[in-house]
């Protein structure tokens, strides 16, 4: 179970066991928020679902007011404000907490979904039942929303990906992914974070409370961690949009964070794949920083820089891991700009 913490209902309504438990955990971010609310409620023939969604609001200061008067007459949308500030993690937990649905359903406030997400999340759900996949978690592909991006870094990411077009053969409808995957992979595989992924609420509640490790890496970690025991897959089709530079700003500690995290990947891992390539990864994981978040690695003591590594090993790694990314079908989102999705 997860910590509850208190939150007041800013409005009154009665609510009931649903199907899916859209919960939009939010602070200081309202310029996004009602675009994330709306884009649940004008999905596909959303009269046809079974559904809440859960506004949590970790700002105590601000009731949110003028938003919640906006949806006074929909019954599908509940408010909540935290009485105390329970920080980003704790807002997550007591979202858990409040949802009744079957499923629950993640959306960052600055985040939105396209209009089929419900649709092709249904339909993953009876592909896995009809299959006995036994699925506790569906990501959904993705476009991050990104204008940081260069015409030509952008045309380059997503030209690799069609290098590899001979894995749209086989691809599957849903592809299965776990901790292994985040060790071999080249990129993040579990796409953290995540927009509209969805839990069976049930395997969540086992899972327990999410903790807050490495800082700005928490999703990460607690994705991986969740794979080791319940069944985590990737949706083929693109279903929600990521606003990257709404995001958090990659900065020299969010970095330090991510560099803790990957450390702690290599040192856990007993793949032998990482056990060859130890040092290699070991470098890897040090140079894809910039300066200053080296500079912070270097001051705390946190890097060895007696390990040797070879080159030709060091490419041969970014291969091998390349290769297991795309031929595992992981590469399942696409860099857009604004104009791209409208």
């Amino acid at each position: 179970m997860c910590k509850k913490t208190s939150s007041k209902s800013l409005i009154s309504g009665k609510r009931s066991e649903v199907e899916f438990s859209i919960c939009i955990p939010t602070y200081k971010r309202t310029q996004y928020l009602k675009q994330a609310i709306d884009s649940v409620l004008m999905q596909d023939d959303i009269e046809k679902y079974s559904y809440e969604v859960i506004v949590v609001n970790n700002d105590p200061q601000d009731e949110m007011k003028e938003l919640c008067e906006q949806y006074i007459d929909n019954n599908n949308v509940y408010f909540f404000s935290n009485e105390v500030n329970v920080g980003m993690l704790g807002n997550c937990n007591q979202c858990i907490n409040l949802a009744k649905g079957k499923y629950v359903l993640f959306l960052h406030d600055d985040d939105y979904l396209l209009k089929n997400h419900l649709k092709e999340l249904m339909k993953s759900i009876e592909y896995a039942k009809k299959n006995n996949l036994d699925a506790d978690c569906f990501i959904p592909s993705r476009y991050v929303l990104s204008q940081s991006y260069s015409s030509l870094k952008k045309a380059l990411k997503n030209t690799l990906s069609l290098l590899f077009c001979v894995r749209k053969v086989y691809k599957k409808y849903l592809t299965k992914v776990d901790y292994k995957d985040a060790l071999l992979s080249w990129r993040d595989c579990f796409l953290a974070p995540t927009c509209g992924i969805c839990f069976l609420h049930d395997s969540l509640q086992e899972y327990g409370e999410i903790k807050e490790v490495f800082g700005k890496a928490w999703d990460f970690v607690f994705l991986y961690e969740f794979s080791k025991k319940f069944n985590v897959y990737i949706m083929k089709n693109r279903t929600a949009v990521y606003r990257l530079e709404s995001g958090v700003t990659k900065n020299k500690f969010t970095q330090l964070d991510f560099y803790e995290y990957n450390q702690y990947l290599l040192k856990e891992s007993e793949l032998q794949f990482n056990k060859y390539f130890y040092n290699e990864i070991y470098w890897f994981n040090y140079k894809r920083n910039i300066d200053e978040t080296k500079e912070l690695i270097r001051d705390k003591g946190m890097f060895d820089f007696n390990t040797k590594y070879s080159r030709i090993k060091f490419l041969l790694f970014k291969s091998k891991q390349m290769i297991n990314y795309y031929l595992r079908n992981l590469d399942a989102e696409k860099i857009v700009s604004k104009e791209d999705i409208l």
